[in-house]
Parts: C-alpha cells; structure tokens; sequence
C-alpha cells in the first residue's frame, strides 16, 4: 500500500504543467479520489493483546499480555508470563499527552510493544485519552504529581515491584524526565 501512495504522490509532484498563459496547474485530474482512497483503508494498529489494569478519567493503563509462539500455538500451550527470565522490573511507557499510545505498537511484527513482550518483559502503556475543552486548565503539576504519580503506583503494585522503569517517548520522554 505504501508503495502505491508512494507512487501517486511522485506522479502528482511531477505532473505539473504550464499553460499557454504561463500559469503552473498541477495536472491532479482524478488522482484524488485514488489517493484518499489510499488514505481511508482501515489498518489495524495497536494489535497486541492488553488488558486495563487502571482507569481514571480519560487515562488507561494498560497491560500487556504476551503472545503464544507459533510453536507455542502449535502444541496448544500457553504464552510465557512476563518477566520469565529477566528482571521483575515493569516497564511503563509514558507518550505524548497529543500522541495515540498505540504508536509503539503500530503493527504485528513492527511493534516495539510486541518485542518486548516476547522477550519476556512486563510492558504497561499508558493511554491518556482524546484532549477536550474540559483538560484546558489541567496543569503539568497534576499530571506529574496527580496522573502520572497513581499510575506508576499501580503499575508497581500490579506487577509486585518496588521499582517501574519509565520510558517516555516525544513529550513522555520531558514528563518522565521531570517526574
């Protein structure tokens, strides 16, 4: 899908053409229905199964659960809990407050999530919902010392750990930073 939309766009930056009069028209006749068409296909993203451990408000948090092997699958058996052979130590990932937390799990086979999950790591995102009208006075001390403070807490106690890893990613990385 990549490539065509890929292609069309090359087709549509290169097909400009000048008129008698001098004036540059982009000759995009048609292009852009098959182009939004591209567009619109649904794809499924964020596909690694979880579970929400905590709620509050717009934010989940959310728990991932591992996914059988294929041999795994084959043999009927089930999926190798987390931490299996490494550190009991959580990692929560913490994304942007404007960024879908689905962005480190895009899809099967190209997902960071996936990944360590099937290391065997215990992976926790959390998801702060669509912003509204109504987060507009939400201040940065009640994200850090309010939102994030109880999510890290639960994400220990879910996991039986003293200790979280914090990972941030684009704005997440400023928040975990300063907390």
């Amino acid at each position: 899908m990549l490539d065509k939309l890929r292609g069309l766009l090359e087709e549509v930056v290169s097909s400009t053409l000048e008129t008698p009069a001098g004036a540059k028209v982009n000759h995009y006749v048609g292009k852009g229905k098959a182009v939004a068409k591209l567009l619109r296909k649904k794809v499924n993203v964020g596909t690694t199964p979880a579970d929400a451990i905590y709620q509050a408000n717009k934010l989940t948090v959310w728990r991932y659960r591992p996914v059988p092997t294929d041999a795994e699958a084959e043999q009927g058996l089930p999926p190798q809990p987390p931490g299996v052979g490494r550190p009991r130590t959580p990692l929560l990932f913490v994304p942007s407050l404007i960024n879908r937390h689905y962005i480190l799990d895009l899809m099967r086979g190209r997902s960071l999530v996936e990944f360590l999950v099937a290391s065997g790591y215990d992976v926790y995102m959390i998801d702060w919902g669509r912003p509204g009208d109504e987060d507009r006075y939400t201040t940065f001390d009640e994200y850090l010392d309010g939102i994030l403070h109880r999510a890290v807490h639960r994400v220990a106690a879910c996991a039986g750990s003293d200790k979280v890893t914090l990972i941030g990613y684009c704005m997440g990385g400023t928040l975990t930073a300063i907390y």
